[in-house]
């Protein structure tokens, strides 16, 4: 019985788990989520993509747009933050939560006036 429980849990931890992706250069680029930290105001999920490079994920977007008009659109639609404008069509974004950062870069990618969409990711310190 013990190892039906067991075959049952881990089983229901693989459906529950959520796949994990951005987009760079129109691939998708898997992550597997590795530690989540929280110091000070600031809380992080670090995740490790496809080549091994962990990447922090927070509550902020780069957004590059084709045609700016469209930004408070998007801003209304995802409840997002201007942050700052960090070039021509190029925005830096927050999100309420952290948690929906991966989802509304993925949802933005496949907008047609979306050049690109992606969190800004954090590498972590590696002492040397």
């Amino acid at each position: 019985m013990k190892h039906i429980l067991i075959i049952f849990v881990v089983f229901l931890q693989y459906g529950c788990a959520s796949d994990n992706y951005y987009y760079q250069n129109n691939k998708k680029v898997s992550l597997s989520l590795i530690d989540s930290m929280t110091r000070g105001y600031s809380s992080i999920d670090y995740y490790k993509n496809e080549r091994g490079t962990v990447l922090g994920v927070s509550d902020n977007l780069i957004v590059k747009l084709k045609n700016s008009k469209n930004l408070s659109n998007y801003l209304k639609e995802f409840d997002l933050k201007m942050e700052k404008s960090l070039g021509q069509n190029l925005y830096l974004l927050k999100t309420k939560d952290k948690s929906l950062t991966l989802n509304i870069s993925n949802t933005l990618n496949k907008k047609a006036d979306i050049e690109y969409a992606q969190p800004d990711f954090i590498k972590k310190n590696i002492r040397r």
